[in-house]
């Protein structure tokens, strides 16, 4: 494979201006899995088509660029950009009020729980916190599926195979892997009393987190209540298969980016579910 420059340069722009592969492809009338050999450094195209796929990207980012070099050739490429689109709303006070309005819904919604549930989500809150967009479309997904195709999926995952270097500097991942391992194990038990009840306990935290946070309480609370432990395998199975991902492309309505593996994964999941 060499020394791919291209490779790297493309992984980079593709994640700042949150191009996704298949855009890009549409744009230079290639694949998607070119896009991502390319990213890979799998394959290197030639100058033509880098100078092609770097306007694209110009084109699709919309935003201002400069010239730089790479190692044949001369073309526009895009300078360091923001790492957070612009937000949604166009005042603090806007965003304020539409926060203040997603922890009241979502607070609502946690005192309609059982004792049990409720004490199964403020013990795991932040497990269900810090799951990735990714994730919940996998999980949803796979705990929707007929049980056949279910244990099918984990089969196929259980003889992945991964090499050692393929864990260096995923220090991410290997956490998700062991904290979906404990879920597998995860009881609905007693919290400690606390002079608190459990909704403002919940409350309390949802104030202090971030908006994603928020939204993902307000919306997946009951479907975080649904997953079991063979969902909680699977997706630890699934983080041990993204370890060895390499390509880059995106998942669907989110600004995750995902590796070739997984995001086939993914489309098998929904492919499944749409025979339902």
């Amino acid at each position: 494979m060499g020394n791919n420059n291209f490779a790297e340069q493309l992984r980079k722009l593709m994640k700042e201006h949150r191009v996704t592969g298949q855009k890009i492809g549409e744009k230079v009338g290639v694949s998607q899995k070119s896009i991502s050999r390319y990213a890979s450094g799998e394959i290197e195209p030639g100058d033509e088509m880098k100078k092609k796929i770097l306007q694209a990207i110009k084109a699709l980012s919309k935003s201002d660029w400069v010239t730089i070099k790479t190692r044949e050739v001369d073309v526009e490429a895009a300078p360091e950009l923001k790492k957070y689109l612009p937000s949604k709303f166009k005042t603090l006070k806007e965003e304020y009020a539409y926060r203040e309005k997603e922890i009241k819904t979502a607070c609502q919604k946690f005192s309609g729980l059982t004792e049990k549930e409720q004490n199964y989500i403020l013990t795991y809150f932040d497990t269900f916190a810090y799951l990735s967009p990714w994730e919940i479309i996998l999980l949803k997904g796979f705990h929707g599926l007929h049980i056949q195709d279910q244990n099918l999926l984990i089969e196929e995952l259980k003889y992945n195979k991964f090499v050692f270097a393929d864990i260096q500097n995923q220090n991410r991942v290997c956490e998700r892997i062991c904290t979906y391992m404990k879920m597998q194990y995860a009881a609905k038990g007693a919290l400690k009393e606390t002079e608190e009840s459990k909704s403002e306990v919940f409350c309390r935290i949802l104030k202090n987190r971030t908006l994603q946070t928020v939204e993902y309480m307000e919306k997946w609370m009951k479907e975080f209540l649904q997953f079991d432990a063979k969902d909680w395998y699977f997706l630890m199975l699934v983080s041990i298969v993204s370890l060895s991902d390499r390509g880059i492309n995106y998942t669907y309505g989110e600004l995750e980016i995902v590796g070739d593996r997984t995001f086939e994964l993914i489309e098998r999941i929904i492919y499944l579910a749409d025979d339902l």
